[in-house]
């Protein structure tokens, strides 16, 4: 099983332990789910009844009707592919966040640093940041949430990534500016 990640934009790596808490906030939510799951079934359930009635009266050759069934087809397997794979991210989320505390305290402190930031945007603001980071000889990408904080990671940046076992949450403290 993948560890989920957390990361957290600190102001210095002074503090000797795990943080108590994850205290970043959920990405996915069940009612954000819900709502596109019903979006997907508005989009979806029209697009079906058109996709027939073209097929049983249309005066088109067989490939025809079957490459618009299975474009069709297509488009609906990726949509509803998104329903399952939002549930097990959300799980995995909510699994991660209610198994820290436990995991916490065999969490073992790796440092390292940031090698590639790239801001995320959102309407010309900045959201968050990509980055890139490596600790110990391993590689790690993580993606920032901008929220309340006036910390901004940075290239060079040190980093304590804080990992207690497979499948275990990781926590990664990036010293911002």
């Amino acid at each position: 099983m993948e560890s989920y990640r957390f990361a957290r934009l600190v102001a210095s790596l002074d503090c000797p332990g795990p943080p108590d808490t994850i205290d970043e906030p959920r990405t996915v939510s069940r009612w954000a789910l819900v709502a596109v799951t019903v979006l997907i079934a508005v989009v979806t359930v029209p697009l079906l009844i058109v996709t027939n009635s073209f097929l049983a009266t249309s005066p088109q050759p067989a490939w025809i009707k079957a490459a618009v069934l299975l474009a069709t087809s297509v488009v609906l397997l990726v949509l509803w592919a998104a329903v399952p794979v939002g549930i097990l991210m959300e799980r995995l989320e909510t699994t991660s966040h209610g198994r820290w505390p436990e995991a916490r305290a065999m969490a073992v402190p790796h440092l390292g640093t940031v090698t590639r930031c790239r801001e995320r945007r959102d309407e010309g603001s900045v959201v968050g940041h990509r980055l890139t980071i490596v600790a110990d000889g391993q590689t790690i990408k993580i993606t920032t949430r901008i929220r309340n904080s006036q910390l901004t990671p940075f290239v060079g940046a040190p980093v304590r990534v804080w990992r207690s076992g497979k499948g275990s949450p990781v926590v990664v403290e990036i010293v911002g500016h």
